[in-house]
């Protein structure tokens, strides 16, 4: 019986937000978008049960990317229907629920991303001259205490509550200890070397392709 109720509601939240309320989200507000896919994430967690295994882990199964394109793309009505009929065939077994789950994040995560990059629109780019090759360009910060507040200054809630967050920066031994450095080379591909205290792990990128995955931290084999 609570697995009907549980598949009726989940409907009824597919219903709701695959119609014209989303127009105005399409246009405006991806972030009130992420958070609705972010509480049907919840429902399919809370439907796949303990049997399931753990919620975190991969979401790129092939037969989602279309959805997850559509809303790359801000097709976001679209995007929230295509899920729906993908979402219909992974009901009725907790491991498949559990990577429905898994894929309504990945959904939300899209989102969020886009409504991250609405705040393009209050920065602004001028030219300048490039950097000779092989100059370094660096970039410090100190280490962050959160006090209150952490995660209310990012969107979803942002756009929807406001936020505030109060933190202190802290040195370590009088140092800053967080630091990124880049520079440009003579081949033609991108070098990322990563310091962990005495580990570093060094990625090379030298084709397209190998940038299509940004967001999976494995997708590019280590050499």
């Amino acid at each position: 019986m609570q697995f009907c109720f549980f598949l009726h509601e989940l409907k009824l939240c597919s219903f709701i937000y695959s119609f014209p309320f989303l127009s105005c989200i399409q246009l405006k507000l991806p972030g009130v978008a992420a958070r609705t896919l972010a509480c049907i994430a919840d429902v399919l967690g809370a439907m796949a049960g303990e049997r399931a295994g753990l919620r975190s882990g991969p979401a790129r199964n092939e037969s989602w990317m279309q959805a997850f394109q559509l809303l790359d793309n801000g097709e976001i009505s679209a995007g929230i229907k295509a899920l729906a009929m993908e979402r219909s065939k992974w009901l009725d077994r907790p491991h498949l629920l559990i990577r429905a789950a898994r894929h309504y994040e990945g959904a939300e995560q899209v989102l969020r991303r886009r409504a991250v990059l609405t705040a393009r629109e209050f920065f602004k780019t001028e030219e300048c001259e490039p950097l000779p090759m092989g100059h370094w360009v660096i970039a410090e910060a100190p280490a962050r205490i959160d006090l209150s507040g952490g995660w209310s200054d990012t969107p979803p809630i942002t756009y929807e509550q406001g936020g505030a967050v109060l933190n202190v920066a802290v040195k370590l031994n009088g140092q800053k200890v967080t630091k990124a450095q880049v520079r440009k080379i003579n081949e033609l591909e991108i070098v990322l070397v990563i310091h962990s205290g005495e580990h570093s792990v060094r990625v090379v990128c030298s084709e397209l392709i190998h940038l299509e995955n940004y967001t999976q931290p494995n997708a590019q084999e280590r050499s």
